[in-house]
């Protein structure tokens, strides 16, 4: 086989491997949180706010430490 068949059975193969674990595997798990942990949803809520606040931190630490690296700081 030369390359390019090699190439397309290989990405044949990945595709279906990504189906089976997304229709048996990831599906049922996700059910099965979904309402098991219906009670902790509040917990959920919250975590899922954390990246708006430290996003901003981010950027600023990255434009704080860059500054300093530029300025040939430690």
């Amino acid at each position: 086989m030369t390359g390019l068949p090699k190439w397309t059975v290989a990405l044949l193969i990945a595709g279906f491997c990504i189906a089976v674990s997304y229709l048996w595997i990831d599906r049922p798990i996700a059910y099965f949180v979904h309402d098991e942990l219906r009670g902790y949803r509040t917990i959920f809520d919250v975590a899922s706010r954390l990246p708006k606040v430290i996003g901003p931190l981010v950027i600023a630490c990255t434009l704080v430490l860059g500054v300093r690296a530029l300025m040939k700081r430690p």
